[in-house]
């Protein structure tokens, strides 16, 4: 029998056994979780990465589950993209990198060598056809032209010095803020329950601009109007931190215009177009009275208006004003919830949200609760049908949202969607809002359901892809989906279905990016907000328009200094050629300075080889503008319009619509009005000329194609009452190309050009319409037209006087009496004509000086006309050995005789004006400006052009001249035969224009003469002149006094005794009875005017009544109107069922049915 007791060695070793493996265990109890937690961390260490960009510390963490990584975001800022390996960003990436992002990699490796201007090009040519493809050329070129415009204004987001890469430093940002005068801003809130009819706005203008508060929704929530956006901005850059108030330390000036209001209050009114546009017109002559605006033409302003841009854009339709197409509008930068796409200047901003935060700890708070907001609804859509637009997709929206159960309407046409809340709580519920358009392109609904965390469906890329460059990112599928609207048109989509196959992931991807990148930069902070950690939508705004100011002026005063270190713009011209005329004219009135060097064609300088190395197609015009040549009119027009800084806007419009329409314009002037014009003159008159045969058979030909194009010029072109093409009110380059074409006309024969001219009365009265908003370049420019003419015109009349016959009987006159071996003498006054030179300006020159210089004589001045001739040979002499004039030949002494009176006659004429502009001449006028002024009345006075400019300006401070001006100037109308040239009696012949006064005394009178000359001459005038002058004074004298006696003693004589007595008292009698008389016509004259100033009171009294009648009569009539309204809004409350009245509703429901009872 075997015992089963263990020995005492045995159970000692199993106790140790025991012993070992408990604390085995408990040691392993202990140390796995450690050895747990610590493989873990190293797993994590191995597979996340930080990012820190700005104030914002990304943790991004990688899993093999999802592609792409999941971050947590500490901090925000708007369009901030999230890190991952494949694509890495720094925080000193530029706007030129961002668009590289979507490039091929080998164009990406060389982005550094491509400019900025290359890359919008480069992204343009790839997305015009993203969203619209485009059905013609023109719908393409305008698509790629709001996709470069898009990229050049997100070109502004990144900042361009290190100062502005601080968005709290002030340096270089300082923002000063007009003073208007509160009509332009205030006033117009104050008629606040006016602006609409029948609607009350005062509520919506309280706590600055944000409404009343909406308390059941929280803090920082109010209900805020759609159209608020002016006084929100308003009082929030008055508290700008930057903001200064000495205008020399800004680089942003503030306009406060409430142009959106000033718009609203007309909309429903039956009121003029003035009426409508007057203040907007007011405020622009207000900053053009500021240096700080002429400084740089407005370009550094900017404008606030709280509307969409086509309510300022009227143009056929009466609805809103023209403020944006002024022609000062065009430099400004124009801030708007809706832009122009094809305007660089209009900048789109958030439309005014509920949500208006004071610190990060309130978005920070908004941003959790819409994160954790359980949606309930796929799909939601706000809004109501456009019945009475066929092109719009809302009832179609309406009809597939209705017909699922995933899709739930709110219908605004009921009113419901005035309440915010109603809207607000259908966009939290909801994982995808739609958002088509409504009465324009845009919708604050957008904003609404983003701030909501509701994902937005996007029907057309005009709504906010080509709208928010600063605020929204360029890739929208990050925040948004996008649907064809002609897919949802045609019905070959279903937009719920589509909705319905977005996966768990992408929504949520969607719905983080929205709630913790966009929301904080689309909404306009609290007045008095405080941010540290975020930018909104005021703060994003304000740092990217000191960077466009900045990139703006950078880049006009670059230009202004490479001009300034270029050669000097130089045009090849020949001004006989239309288009040389129409560029020498358009660089005159813009004022661009340029050398303009001669290419005659009628000497054949355009074969040259010189030239051709500028033009290879051997015509004019052409330019040189540094190292570019260009030649081609239209293009040297279009590219001087566009390169220099001085032209105006209206030449070349910044417009594409209104480009577009002056190219179509220019295109059909080459193939038809230019033929027509330029082969008619050609083959009629200007053949010979340039060495060619006439062509009848030609002119008549191109007469055909003239007639044809002038019937298409009054009938299309300018149709309508517009004074210029394309019903503008101001010339462009068509207008200016066209008319110079017309205008060689003028060579022609006048009853010749009046009859094709005179049929068409528009045509003519544009050619004048745009040579005066030309003047006087374009009469100077075609001066030589004229020119052109009285030679044509002389040498008709001698080919029609040589030709014998009755007509002309002076070519017989030298035959008459026999034969003659010498010429006849139409050959000879045709040869003497063919010699005789033109007098060009340096003629004139050395004329005036020759006869400034030349002395004369005072006996043979006033006394011997005889004598007169040897002055004008003297002078005659002078001129014909003028240096400048050794080659030529010699001029005759009577030819200078007549040229001189020519230009002492116009001379004094237009000094007369320039008097009269001197007296009308008002503070700030320069020199030139008088000269203007001058020039216009002497057009005015005598209907021609003042030629003699030159001419003036040698003779006006000449004391010679000046005093010869003088006597000529007080004659009094010529009628005497002997005038007297001053106080002094000198008196000179009438028929001797060239005699001169002559000093009486003082050394002010000595007149200035040339080096030479002796001045013991004029020592015996003023001797001879004395004593004559005393001489003459006595003889007066003694023959008055022997007069006056004379006659007294034969008045004597004559009366007998008594009669003298009798006389006088008669005298008395008739005197004292004649101021009877005109005492008592006085006094009947004052009773007359008492009693029409009596009757004016009476009937000014009687309107005044009227008027206060009918006042009255109005102001029932608003009365009875208000009451009807009020009718109406208790008539629907009671309409509806309890409960479907909100408490602002029953309230409003209560009190009306207290009024009426």
């Amino acid at each position: 029998m075997v015992s089963k007791r263990k020995s005492r060695t045995s159970k000692t070793i199993e106790d140790s056994c025991i012993h070992l493996c408990s604390v085995f265990f408990r040691s392993l109890y202990y140390t796995l979780p450690a050895l747990f937690l610590f493989f873990f961390l190293l797993y994590l260490c191995l597979s996340f990465t930080t990012g820190i960009s700005y104030n914002n510390f990304h943790i991004c963490i990688f899993s093999r589950k999802f592609n792409d990584p999941y971050c947590n975001t500490a901090g925000s800022k708007p369009g901030y993209q999230i890190i991952s390996e494949e694509n890495v960003t720094f925080a000193g990436e530029t706007a030129g990198d961002r668009i590289l992002d979507s490039v091929p990699v080998q164009e990406h490796k060389t982005k550094y060598k491509v400019d900025l201007n290359s890359l919008i090009e480069l992204k343009a040519e790839e997305e015009y056809s993203k969203y619209i493809k485009p059905t013609s050329e023109d719908e393409g070129y305008a698509l790629r032209a709001v996709i470069k415009y898009l990229y050049l204004q997100r070109s502004w987001l990144s900042p361009g010095d290190e100062n502005l890469n601080n968005p709290r430093s002030c340096e270089g940002k300082g923002v000063y803020v007009y003073d208007l005068p509160s009509k332009f801003n205030r006033d117009l809130l104050v008629g606040c329950n006016d602006i609409l009819p029948g609607v009350n706005l005062c509520s919506y203008f309280k706590n600055e601009g944000f409404g009343e508060a909406i308390t059941n929704l929280g803090k920082g929530w109010f209900a805020t109007h759609m159209y608020s956006l002016e006084p929100i901005l308003h009082s929030r850059v008055l508290k700008h931190p930057c903001r200064v108030y000495n205008e020399t330390q800004a680089k942003l000036f503030y306009v406060p215009y409430y142009g959106g209001y000033d718009v609203l209050r007309w909309h429903y009114r039956n009121v003029s177009e003035d009426v409508k546009d007057r203040l907007g017109i007011e405020v622009l002559k207000w900053l053009e009275s500021k240096e700080s605006w002429r400084r740089n033409a407005g370009k550094d302003h900017v404008f606030v208006l709280g509307k969409i841009t086509w309510d300022f854009r009227r143009d056929k339709d009466p609805w809103g004003s023209r403020f944006l197409e002024l022609q000062e509008m065009q430099n400004p930068t124009k801030l708007l919830i809706e832009r122009q796409p094809w305007q660089v200047n209009d900048i789109a901003i958030p439309h005014p949200t509920y949500f208006h935060p004071r610190t990060d700890d309130d978005i920070t708070r908004w941003q959790i609760k819409i994160m954790s907001k359980l949606r309930r609804n796929l799909v939601s859509f706000a809004g109501g049908a456009r019945p009475d637009n066929p092109n719009n997709i809302r009832s179609t929206l309406i009809e597939q949202c209705i017909s699922s159960n995933q899709c739930r309407f709110l219908n605004c046409t009921n009113g419901s969607c005035t309440n915010p809340k109603n809207v607000l709580d259908l966009f939290q519920d909801s994982e995808f809002c739609l958002q088509p358009p409504g009465d324009s392109a845009t919708r604050r609904s957008v904003f609404d359901s983003l701030i909501s965390g509701c994902i937005p469906v996007i029907f057309t890329p005009y709504t906010a892809y080509y709208q928010y460059a600063w605020h929204l990112p360029e890739d929208h599928r990050k925040y948004s989906v996008y649907i064809s609207e002609q897919d949802v048109k045609e019905k070959r989509v279903n937009v719920v279905e589509i909705l319905k196959a977005k996966t768990l992931k992408e929504k949520k991807d969607m719905k983080s990016y929205i709630v913790q990148q966009l929301l904080p930069g689309l909404v306009y902070g609290d007045s008095n907000a405080k941010f540290e950690k975020f930018r909104d939508a005021f703060d994003i705004t304000f740092d990217c328009l000191l960077e466009k100011i900045n990139s703006v002026l950078k880049t006009f005063s670059d230009t202004q200094n490479r001009r300034k270190k270029k050669m000097k713009l130089k045009v090849y011209a020949d001004r006989m050629s239309q288009p040389s005329r129409t560029v020498l004219i358009f660089c005159k009135v813009n004022e661009i300075q340029f050398d303009e060097i001669l290419i005659s064609l009628g000497k054949r300088q355009q074969l040259c080889p010189e030239f051709k190395d500028i033009n290879p197609m051997g015509k004019v015009p052409a330019i040189v503008d540094g190292r570019l040549k260009l030649f081609e009119s239209h293009a040297i027009l279009i590219y001087l319009s566009s390169a220099y800084p001085s032209v105006v806007d209206h030449w070349y419009p910044n417009d594409l619509s209104k480009r577009a329409k002056i190219h179509s314009v220019l295109d059909w002037h080459h193939t038809n009005l230019r033929p027509g014009a330029s082969g008619y003159v050609l083959n009629s008159v200007l053949a010979p000329a340039l060495g060619l045969p006439l062509n009848p058979k030609a002119a008549a030909e191109a007469e055909n194609i003239l007639t044809n194009s002038l019937s298409t010029l009054e009938t299309f072109w300018l149709k309508g009452s517009a004074k210029f093409l394309l019903g503008g009110k101001q010339p462009s380059i068509a207008d200016l190309s066209l008319v110079c074409e017309l205008m060689q006309l003028q060579v022609l024969d006048d009853k010749d050009r009046l009859r094709l001219l005179s049929p068409h009365k528009k045509v003519e009265q544009w050619i004048e319409s745009t040579r005066k908003a030309t003047m006087p370049h374009s009469d100077e420019v075609h001066e030589v037209l004229f020119r052109a003419k009285d030679r044509f015109q002389k040498q008709r009349e001698m080919a029609t006087a040589s030709k014998p016959g009755p007509q002309s009987k002076i070519i017989q006159f030298s035959s008459i009496g026999g034969t003659s071996d010498g010429p006849n003498l139409v050959q000879d006054t045709t040869d003497r004509k063919a010699r005789r030179r033109k007098w060009s300006p340096p003629d004139d020159v050395i004329l005036i000086s020759a006869w400034l210089n030349t002395s004369k004589d005072r006996k043979v001045v006033v006394y011997d006309e005889q004598q007169a001739h040897t002055f004008w040979k003297r002078i005659g002499a002078h001129v014909s050995n003028s240096a400048s004039l050794a080659n030529l030949p010699k001029r005759e002494w009577n030819h200078c005789r007549q040229r001189w009176r020519k230009i002492n006659d116009y001379v004094c004429k237009f000094v007369g004006c320039y008097d009269q502009a001197l007296n009308q001449r008002a503070s700030g006028q320069s020199e030139d400006d008088v000269f203007q002024v001058a020039y216009q009345l002497y057009y005015n006075n005598y209907m021609s052009n003042f030629k003699l400019e030159h001419a003036w300006r040698e003779l006006r401070h000449n004391k010679k001249w000046c005093s010869t001006y003088t006597s000529e100037n007080s004659k009094g109308g010529g009628s005497s035969k002997r005038t007297k040239l001053n106080g002094g009696g000198v008196y000179s012949s009438s028929c001797n224009p060239e005699s001169v006064p002559i000093a009486l005394d003082g050394e002010e009178q000595v007149m200035d003469r040339p080096l030479g000359v002796k001045s013991s001459k004029q020592k015996e005038k003023k001797v001879a002149t004395k004593t004559m002058l005393e001489e003459r004074e006595a003889d007066s004298r003694s023959r008055l006094e022997n007069l006056w006696v004379l006659d007294e003693e034969e008045q004597v004589m004559d009366l007998p005794l008594g009669v003298k007595s009798s006389k006088q008292k008669e005298r008395k009698v008739a005197t004292k009875t004649m101021i009877e008389e005109r005492e008592a016509a006085n006094f009947r004259s004052r009773l007359g005017n008492l009693w029409l100033l009596k009757e004016k009171e009476e009937r000014e009294a009687d309107s005044r009544s009227r008027l206060e009648n009918l006042w009255a009569l109005k102001e029932k009539d608003i009365e009875e109107q208000k009451k009807l309204t009020r009718m109406e809004v208790l008539k629907s409350l009671l309409g509806r069922r309890t409960g479907e009245t909100s408490e602002k509703e029953e309230t409003l429901k209560n009190k009306l049915i207290d009024e009426m009872l």
